[in-house]
Order: C-alpha cells, then structure tokens, then sequence
C-alpha cells in the first residue's frame, strides 16, 4: 500500500467560486438577451439598453423602460419584464423586482 499527499495549485474553494462567477454571469447574459427580445421596439433604444450592473443586478438606463413595463404598449403587456425573468427557470420572486431609480 502507498499514500500519496498532494497540494492543490488552488484551494477547491476558490475552484467553485470560479465556477460559480462563471455559470451567474452566463444566467444573468441568458436574462438581458430575453429582456431584449421582449422589450417593446419603437426606435430600439429601451431594447439596446440592457446591461449587467454590479451585484447581480439587471440595469435599463432608458427613464421610460419603467412606464413600458406598466403596460403603456400595445407590444407588451403589464409586467413583461417579471414575466420575462421568471419565464426563464432562473430566478424566483423576491418581494420587489423591479424598481425606479
């Protein structure tokens, strides 16, 4: 019989982490490709607006997205954007998703 002791280069630790960061980032990617294919289109500039923010958080910086996702087009109804998210199998709700900034 023989042991043998080894040293990983990297703590496991920081092996998941990694892995972790990595399939969050593809969700949070799967997530703006969604809003931006359900966003109602008139100039396109809601739709292009979405982006990945700091600290898993979703961003539109277009100040009437918030007016869109009440209802006020015909292309998408109220809430298309929880719709959107939660239709993707990724997220639950947590209180309030969507807020004005």
């Amino acid at each position: 019989m023989i042991k043998i002791e080894v040293k990983m280069k990297k703590p496991l630790s920081e092996m998941l982490d990694a892995e972790i960061k990595k399939e969050r980032k593809k969700i949070m990617l799967n997530a703006v490709t969604k809003l931006r294919d359900a966003t109602p289109i008139d100039t396109g500039a809601a739709r292009t607006a979405w982006e990945l923010g700091k600290l898993d958080r979703i961003e539109n910086d277009k100040d009437y997205i918030y007016d869109l996702n009440r209802g006020t087009s015909r292309q998408a109804g109220p809430r298309f954007i929880e719709r959107t998210l939660l239709s993707t199998g990724d997220f639950v709700p947590n209180g309030r998703m969507v807020s004005k900034s």
